[in-house]
C-alpha cells in the first residue's frame, strides 16, 4: 500500500476566522470531528487526521471503528511503532477482522526490523476465501511477505557492493525530497518542497509547491537548494517534479500535480522540446495518456525494437491496471512525432499492490522500479527486471543496502552504473514529525562498474559502378581508395541469439570516423551502420570476459564497402514511349544491375525514382513516373527482395538534367534523351519510412 506524506493542512479546522474566533476541538460535536478527520485523511493530511482520530479514540473508547481509522493513519504516515501498537490492540478486539489487524501488525513488525516475529505472525494467518475487507489477492500477499521476511534475514549478512551516503542538510530537509538523478559527475537534479518545519495554512495561504532543484559537488561535499535553468520548469501554481530526458536529449518529460475538485492530488505528464537550442513551452501529453481525475506520473524513457521509437514508461492509478498503481507505457514515434495509446506493462511487471518510480537502463535493457506487491524487506523495495514493453523476466530484489526495512524509491544511476541515488524514509535522515515520516535523498556508490567504453574508427571503402555488357550484367563494383566514414549513425543492439536483436543505443561518428559508446560487460552485440553510404551495415563484437576494470574495449579500425549517395542511372530502363510495363530487356538490365546489388548487399535500402520530360500535362507525367517506379519495385520484390528495403517515387518532370526549353523558348529536343530516366539511390532507415 503506497501512501506518501504529501501535505500538512490544518485549515480544515481553523478557517479564515482562525485568528479572531479559534474553535476548540472539545467544543465540536462528534460528527464534526469525524468529518474533519475524514476530510484530512482523504487529502493525505495524515498528521491532522491523526490529531482528530486520537481525540475520537480517547473520547469514544468503545467505538472500534475509530481505532481502525487511527491505526490506518499511523500506517499511512509511516509511524511504524505506533501502527504496530494500534494493530496489536485491534488484533484481539476486532472479531473476524482480527486477521486483518494481525496482517498489518506483521507488516509493521517487518518495517521495525522484527522479521522473525513478522514471519511467525504471517504464518499463523489462515484465510478461507477472499473477503471484501481484505486487500486484493490477500493469500498471495501473505506468501510474498513471508518470502520477504526470509529474504531479509538471508541477505542481512551478504556482501554489499554498494555504499550508501546521506548527501547532507543542504539537500535533505524535514519534508520530502524525491527524483534525484545525475546530470554529470558533479551535478544532480532533485525535487523538493524545501520544508524544514510544519506549516499551518488557512484559506488565504498555502503550502510551498514542490520544485526542481539542483545540487553541485565541491571539495567539501554537496551543495543544494538552487533552482536549475530550463528545461526544469517550476511553477507557483503546481507541484512539479519527476523529470527525465529523452534518449537524444531533445525532449524533457516531467510531472505537474494539483488537487482536483475532490481535493485528490492528480498528476499529469508534460513535455518540452529543444528546438534551435531553445526549450519550448511545456505541452501536456495527449488525453489518452493524461486521463481526467487519474494520475500519470514518474516518467522513464526506454528503447524497443526500433531506433525510431522511444518508449515512455509512467505510473498511473487509472482503471484497467492490476493494483493500486501500475507501470504503463506509450510509444513515441520520432519520425511522425506522435504518441501511441498507452499499454499496461503487464502482469510480469505489475502486481496487486503498487509499482512506482521506474528507471530504465537501456544499455542493460533493464527496468528498475519499486514495489510492495513482491517479496520485500519492509515497505517498498527496489527491484529490476530484464526486458521491455510487456516482455519481462522475473523481477529481482536489489538487496541491501539499496533496500531497507522502510520505503525505498526512485532508484537511478549514472551512465557508467557505478553510482546513483535512491530516496528513502529510513532512519538517519531529516524529518518533520517522526523519524520515518519523510523521504530523503541517499547517494550510493559501487566499487565496480558493470559497463565498459567501446571505441573505434569506421572506414568507408568506396565503391563505384561500371557498365558492362548485358550477358555479364550491367553493373560491376570496383573498389576505390578508402576514406573515413564521417557523421555516420551507429545503432547498437544486444545479440541474445542468432535471430533476436535488442536495440539499446545510437551514436554518431565524428568528422574523423571515430566513435565511442558504453556497453555492459559480458555480452554479445551487433553494430548497425544506419547510413545510406554503407553497403555492409552489420558489425559484430562482444565484451565477453571483460571486467569493469578493463574500462575501454578498442574495436580498432573497421573497413566497410560504401557507395556515393547521388542517384545512379538504371541505364536503358523505361526509355521508350509511355509504357509502364517492363520489357524483357528492362528486366535483364535490372537482373544484372540493381537486383544483383541488392542480393549481394542484403542491408542496403533503396529508392527507385522515375522521371519524365517536362513537356505535357504535369499530373499525367507524375502518374506515369510513379507507375514506372512501382513497376521496378514490384519486379524486384517478385525476385525475392524484401519490400521493406524498397521505396518507389515518381518525380514527373520536376528534376530535369537539361532544360526542357532553349534560350529562345522553343522545345529542346535533346532534353528528352537525358531527362526521361529511372534511377536508384541509397537511403537510411528514416528516409525509407517517409
Amino acid at each position: 500500500m503506497r501512501k506518501i506524506l504529501i501535505a500538512i493542512i490544518a485549515g480544515l479546522l481553523f478557517g479564515s476566522h482562525a485568528l479572531s474566533q479559534p474553535y476548540r476541538i472539545q467544543d465540536l460535536k462528534q460528527w464534526q470531528v469525524k468529518g474533519f478527520a475524514k476530510s484530512a485523511a482523504d487529502q493525505g493530511d495524515y498528521n491532522s487526521a491523526i490529531y482528530f482520530y486520537e481525540y475520537l479514540v480517547k473520547k469514544y473508547p468503545k467505538k472500534v471503528k475509530y481505532y481502525w481509522q487511527l491505526a490506518y493513519q499511523y500506517q499511512y504516515s509511516r509511524d511504524y511503532a505506533k501502527a504496530y501498537e494500534a494493530f496489536d490492540s485491534l488484533s484481539v478486539r476486532s472479531g473476524k477482522k482480527s486477521v486483518l489487524a494481525q496482517y498489518y501488525k506483521a507488516l509493521n513488525a517487518k518495517s521495525l526490523g522484527f522479521h522473525d516475529e513478522a514471519y511467525q505472525l504471517l504464518k499463523k494467518i489462515k484465510v478461507k476465501g477472499q473477503k471484501k475487507w481484505m486487500p486484493a489477492d490477500f493469500e498471495i500477499l501473505l506468501d510474498n511477505h513471508q518470502v520477504g521476511c526470509q529474504l531479509a534475514v538471508d541477505l542481512k549478512d551478504s556482501i554489499q557492493r554498494k555504499k550508501m551516503m546521506n548527501p547532507g542538510e543542504e539537500i535533505n530537509h524535514g519534508g520530502i525530497e524525491f527524483n534525484p538523478f545525475y546530470i554529470s559527475d558533479t551535478i544532480f537534479v532533485y525535487s523538493s518542497s524545501n520544508m524544514d518545519t510544519l506549516r499551518y495554512v488557512d484559506e488565504e495561504s498555502s503550502l510551498p509547491k514542490r520544485r526542481f532543484y539542483y545540487a553541485h559537488k565541491d571539495s567539501t561535499g554537496w551543495r543544494g537548494g538552487a533552482e536549475p535553468e530550463l528545461p526544469f520548469y517550476n511553477s507557483d501554481l503546481y507541484d512539479t517534479g519527476d523529470g527525465v530526458f529523452s534518449i537524444d536529449g531533445n525532449r524533457f518529460y516531467f510531472t505537474q500535480c494539483n488537487p482536483n475538485w475532490k481535493n485528490k492530488m492528480v498528476c499529469h505528464l508534460y513535455v518540452t522540446h529543444r528546438v534551435n537550442r531553445q526549450w519550448t513551452e511545456p505541452q501536456k501529453l495527449p488525453d489518452e495518456i493524461n486521463v481526467d481525475n487519474y494520475s500519470s506520473t514518474e516518467p522513464a524513457v526506454g528503447t524497443c525494437y526500433d531506433p525510431n521509437l522511444e518508449v515512455v514508461y509512467f505510473v498511473s492509478d487509472r482503471p484497467g491496471g492490476y493494483g493500486e498503481t501500475d507501470i504503463w507505457y506509450t510509444i513515441y514515434d520520432l519520425v511522425q512525432q506522435t504518441y501511441q495509446k498507452p499499454v499496461n506493462g503487464g502482469i510480469y511487471l505489475n502486481t496487486s499492490g503498487s509499482e512506482a518510480t521506474p528507471f530504465y537502463d537501456r544499455l542493460k535493457h533493464r527496468m528498475y522500479f519499486s514495489s510492495d506487491g513482491l517479496p520485500v524487506f519492509g515497505g517498498m523495495d527496489v527491484f529490476y527486471a530484464q526486458g521491455d514493453l510487456v516482455n519481462w523476466d522475473e523481477p529481482v530484489n536489489l538487496g541491501y543496502p539499496v533496500n531497507s526495512n522502510y520505503d525505498d524509491l526512485y532508484y537511478s544511476e549514472n551512465q557508467m552504473g557505478d553510482k546513483g541515488f535512491i530516496t528513502s524514509n529510513r532512519p538517519g535522515g531529516e524529518y518533520l514529525t517522526h523519524e520515518t515520516c519523510c523521504d530523503d535523498v541517499y547517494a550510493w556508490k559501487s566499487a565496480m562498474s558493470e559497463k565498459v567504453k567501446v571505441t573505434g574508427v569506421l572506414w568507408g571503402n568506396e565503391m563505384k559502378l561500371n557498365e558492362i555488357d548485358d550477358q555479364k550484367g550491367l553493373l560491376e563494383l570496383v573498389s576505390k581508395v578508402p576514406g573515413k566514414l564521417n557523421d555516420a549513425k551507429i545503432n547498437i543492439y544486444i545479440q541474445k541469439d542468432s535471430t533476436n536483436l535488442i536495440y539499446i543505443n545510437s551514436v554518431q561518428t565524428n568528422a574523423y570516423g571515430e566513435f565511442e559508446f558504453l556497453t555492459p560487460v559480458d555480452m554479445r552485440y551487433v553494430m548497425e551502420i544506419d547510413d545510406r553510404r554503407a553497403m555492409d551495415k552489420a558489425i559484430s563484437f562482444n565484451t565477453l570476459g571483460l571486467s569493469s576494470s578493463s574500462v575501454v574495449k578498442d574495436l580498432n579500425d573497421m573497413v566497410l564497402p560504401t557507395m556515393d549517395t547521388i542517384p545512379v542511372l538504371l541505364e536503358g530502363v523505361f526509355k521508350d514511349g509511355n509504357s509502364t510495363k517492363l520489357s524483357n530487356r528492362d528486366k535483364a538490365r535490372l537482373d544484372g544491375g540493381l537486383l544483383k546489388l541488392m542480393n549481394e548487399y542484403k542491408d542496403i535500402l533503396v529508392e527507385v525514382g522515375s522521371h519524365t520530360e517536362g513537356k505535357g500535362n504535369a499530373k499525367y507525367n507524375q502518374r506515369l513516373s510513379g507507375q514506372r517506379a512501382k513497376a521496378v519495385v514490384k519486379y524486384l520484390v517478385s525476385k525475392g527482395v524484401d519490400a521493406n528495403r524498397l521505396k518507389a517515387v515518381g518525380y514527373g518532370g520536376l528534376y530535369p538534367i537539361q532544360p526542357n526549353k532553349n534560350a529562345d523558348g522553343t522545345y529542346n529536343r535533346e532534353s528528352k534523351a537525358v531527362n526521361v530516366r529511372t534511377e536508384f539511390r541509397l537511403l537510411d532507415s528514416k528516409e525509407i519510412q517517409r
